[in-house]
């Protein structure tokens, strides 16, 4: 079994759905046995701080726990965005490349002092930029408040563009208000993508199934 740890509830419902996908179509031979676990928040998975009886917290607190309960494979699933508050608040343009190199530092680790496999992946720029790259400029998608009017031309590249992929979506949904895009948002467009596309339009896709794929043989 493998460990997903991922940001937050979209991608804990969005990617159950895009790897039956990728089954579906021969992008991954066989669907390894997933547990998804819901870090509420990429601050949980960076914070390198401990708690009040000296046990770490972020990534290492949860590699912890469930290796504790039997997990030995872990993939860490994070967004590439600098969207993210804490780098929107902060001069310093090169935290996302920190962040690209310190993670996998930590996981390493922590990876050697319990014996498990980590692999730290990112989507570029979100998950939402996969999920783009499997849609077409003209189609109607969802339904009701969620419903998405795609009117602009999907990029070739979807790691390069739209650099704001949750903006991008916004614009051409029904209300065009970011408090009404939800989890539920993300599963329904999950729902409609065309996986091969998505997987053809963003590296990082591909890359990220790959890693799950060779984690799965191993299994």
């Amino acid at each position: 079994m493998i460990t997903l740890i991922v940001e937050g509830a979209g991608d804990l419902r969005a990617l159950p759905i895009l790897l039956e996908k990728a089954r579906q179509r021969s992008l991954l031979h066989s669907v390894p046995e997933v547990k998804y676990v819901d870090a509420h928040g990429k601050p949980y998975i960076l914070d390198e701080s401990v708690d009040s009886r000296g046990r770490p917290r972020g990534l290492e607190g949860f590699v912890r726990r469930h290796e504790a309960i039997g997990s030995r494979q872990f993939i860490v699933l994070l967004d590439s965005d600098k969207t993210f508050p804490p780098y929107l608040c902060n001069q310093d343009e090169n935290n996302l490349e920190l962040e690209r190199q310190q993670m996998p530092l930590r996981a390493q680790k922590i990876g050697s002092s319990l014996g498990v496999d980590i692999v730290v992946c990112w989507a570029k720029w979100e998950l939402e930029s996969w999920l783009i790259g499997g849609l077409e400029k003209g189609e109607i998608v969802c339904d009701g408040l969620e419903r998405f009017s795609i009117r602009f031309a999907i990029p070739e590249d979807t790691s390069v563009r739209p650099r704001d992929p949750k903006k991008w979506l916004i614009q051409q949904s029904r209300r065009r208000r970011p408090e009404d895009y939800t989890p539920g948002s993300v599963e329904c467009l999950a729902l409609h993508v065309n996986v091969q596309e998505a997987y053809q339009r963003n590296p990082t896709f591909q890359e990220f199934l790959g890693v799950l794929m060779r984690m799965g043989i191993n299994a």
